[in-house]
């Protein structure tokens, strides 16, 4: 019959047994159970499989995109905060300054209104309950959003936020950054740490960044240059388009899952194997360079002003 469905009840049940992971900080378990349900889109729109829906997908996409489009609008309403951000299940909202001993309050109170809206409006718009839950996940204390180059607009999914924790001090996290990626090297992840920390502390960063070069440039920085990537298919079967990570697995007589190379004037040669002097301009352009620029339009300065040491005094 057209109106008997199974999904929805799916779904709910996945839902549940989120919650209780989310409850018993079982972290692995939640990301899993996350992942399962995301699934079922992936499944409704290929055409290869058996339960192949383009009504469906397309309804999940569409009615997810209202759904965001419309909170997003009576948030700013009804709060009188603006939405800075918002993508696939969160939104960013921006209270405005003097607002962080109240924040979290603030922000839970906005939630439970939305809440009640979403149930009024999915009801009358579709005639189906809410399932939706808008929750106050955490305060950033500072939150940057790296631009598009070219652009004025934010980079989606890729931002960094500090949270204040209790006794003052700022806890970073990244998303979609060079510290989010497990393929790059411990210097990229410690500079982009340090770099972030400075600028939401006020701090300069130019020195910080000529003194980097430096010493990588001396050698004192080699254990931190160390590239870590999965090999995901035999070796036999790259011809075309060789990885670097593919090429210093070449190097080894039994080559492990998880390769440590470094790229050397040589080319990229495995850690244990290495037997050319390391490319250091290839680390302060690839590693170095891209972290800096994220935020080069903050500090009022460019990298090759740093790199001259002609920074502009006016």
């Amino acid at each position: 019959m057209p109106d008997e469905h199974i999904l929805p009840g799916i779904i709910a049940e996945l839902l549940a047994a989120r919650d209780r992971a989310k409850q018993t900080d079982n972290a692995p378990l939640s990301q899993a159970i996350k992942i399962i349900m995301n699934s079922f889109y992936g499944v409704l729109g290929t055409t290869s499989c058996r339960f192949f829906s383009a009504e469906v997908a397309s309804t999940i996409t569409g009615t997810g995109q209202y759904i965001l489009r419309e909170t997003s609008a009576h948030i700013e309403q009804t709060s009188g905060c603006p939405v800075i951000y918002g993508d696939t299940d969160s939104l960013f909202v921006l209270l405005g300054a003097g607002q962080e001993r109240v924040a979290v309050q603030r922000a839970s109170d906005i939630a439970d209104e939305v809440n009640q809206w979403l149930r009024s409006q999915i009801q009358a718009r579709f005639g189906a309950e809410s399932a939706l839950l808008l929750q106050c996940e955490r305060h950033f204390r500072y939150f940057f959003m790296p631009t598009i180059r070219g652009s004025t607009q934010g980079s989606k999914k890729r931002y960094c936020g500090a949270l204040e924790r209790d006794d003052g001090s700022l806890q970073l996290v990244f998303k979609g950054l060079e510290s989010a990626r497990t393929d790059w090297t411990d210097l990229a992840q410690q500079i982009q740490h340090e770099l972030y920390m400075r600028m939401f502390t006020q701090q300069p960063v130019e020195q910080y960044v000529a003194e980097t070069v430096a010493a990588v440039r001396r050698g004192q920085l080699d254990d931190m240059l160390v590239y870590r990537k999965r090999v995901r298919k035999p070796l036999s079967e790259y011809t075309h388009n060789i990885p670097p990570h593919v090429k210093a697995a070449q190097l080894l007589e039994t080559p492990p899952q998880v390769v440590a190379y470094v790229i050397t004037r040589n080319g990229p040669q495995p850690v244990e194997q290495r037997t050319a002097a390391l490319d250091y301009e290839h680390y302060i352009t690839t590693q170095i360079r891209p972290v800096f620029e994220q935020i080069a339009e903050w500090s009022g300065t460019s990298w090759e002003e740093i790199m001259t040491g002609q920074q502009s005094l006016f």
